[in-house]
Formats: C-alpha cells, sequence, structure tokens
C-alpha cells in the first residue's frame, strides 16, 4: 500500500507528456496486429479506480488498465 504522498508520486510519474502515438505505432510494427487488436480493446482505468483497488485481488488487473490508459505500448508486455 502506497502512502497519500507515494500515490501523488505515483500520479506525477504518468502525468509526464510523452508521444502516444509514436510508442503506439512501434510496438504495432514490432508486434503486429496482436499488439492493434490489443490497443482497440484492452480496458482502460483512470488514476481514482487504481488507487481505490489498492490491496484487493483486481489491483493488478487495473494497474495494467492503468498503464494502457497512459500508452497501451507501455502494458503490453503485463
Amino acid at each position: 500500500k502506497f502512502t497519500e504522498r507515494e500515490w501523488e508520486v505515483f500520479e506525477s510519474i504518468f502525468s509526464l507528456p510523452i508521444n502516444v502515438l509514436e510508442y503506439n505505432m512501434l510496438a504495432a510494427e514490432f508486434y503486429g496486429e496482436e499488439f492493434v487488436r490489443y490497443e482497440n480493446e484492452c480496458d482502460r482505468v483512470d488514476f481514482e479506480n487504481l488507487k481505490e483497488s489498492s490491496g484487493q485481488d483486481g489491483f493488478y488487473k487495473n494497474l495494467k488498465g492503468y498503464i494502457a490508459a497512459f500508452c497501451p505500448a507501455f502494458s503490453y508486455g503485463m
């Protein structure tokens, strides 16, 4: 479990600007259609839902969904 300060740091890391389109294009080139399907169909989770699931069985799934909402190329291999 994160402290409130640790959650703030975690959230700030995922607020950094990145070129999502470029990362996703690279992943699509490398992984092909399987990644494209994942990108279009993956579950995306917002920060509040991730935080609420902390310590619960579904946390890892929500973490993957939160990272997918940031950039699907980053969550694809999870």
